[in-house]
């Protein structure tokens, strides 16, 4: 069996059900019986300037990023450098992994002219919408508005992981926007929110 020297980093954003083959493949040994050390590395909500994978590359680590984020796209649009740039090597799906759910009069794309859309930032559901949008003739630069959602997860995890330890988490100073998505997605009574810090903190006593 041959057996290579180098270390293999797998990282994405999140593990959705549609990597269960690679986590299947790491658990079982699969990789390693291959002559492959291979790690599987999260890398949840981390800015892109302080992103592990620079380091990894230093390190002499070979690096992979999985699916999630639709990498080859998300590498020409940021511009990133030669060195940095992500290719698909590998596919598990013929299709976008992503599905619109819309209001009930809402009977398609073309009808989300002028409608807010929650996806991601820059990642795969970003890219999804923009190809979707541009099929039904909407233009996804002009005629929708985006509302991001990655942090709500992240806030909703939080909230439980603080209160698995009998405290309280307090939100201060939410701008407009980030008013209305705690709106839309019913997350503004989960959470105490406050205008000032001030009264945030008076409000432990």
């Amino acid at each position: 069996m041959p057996q290579f020297d180098d270390k293999v980093v797998i990282f994405g954003p999140a593990y959705p059900l549609n990597l269960t083959p690679i986590w299947v493949a790491n658990d079982k040994g699969f990789f390693a019986e291959e002559g492959l050390d291979v790690e599987l590395r999260p890398t949840p909500g981390i800015p892109d300037n302080q992103h592990p994978r620079f380091q990894w590359r230093r390190e002499g680590m070979v690096v992979f990023q999985s699916p999630a984020g639709s990498p080859p796209f998300r590498s020409v649009r940021e511009n990133r450098e030669r060195d940095d740039m992500e290719v698909n090597v590998i596919s598990i799906a013929n299709r976008t992994a992503h599905v619109f759910v819309a209001r009930p009069e809402i009977a398609d794309p073309s009808e989300l002219r002028g409608k807010r859309l929650g996806v991601d930032s820059k990642g795969g559901s970003n890219m999804d919408a923009r190809i979707v949008l541009r099929h039904y003739g909407v233009d996804p630069e002009e005629e929708v508005t985006y509302v991001d959602s990655c942090g709500l997860g992240e806030l909703v995890r939080s909230l439980a992981a603080v209160g698995r330890h009998g405290g309280s988490l307090k939100l201060v100073n939410l701008t407009s926007k980030i008013t209305d998505l705690l709106v839309i997605t019913k997350l503004l009574t989960v959470f105490d929110s406050y205008d000032s810090e001030a009264a945030a903190v008076n409000s432990f006593k």
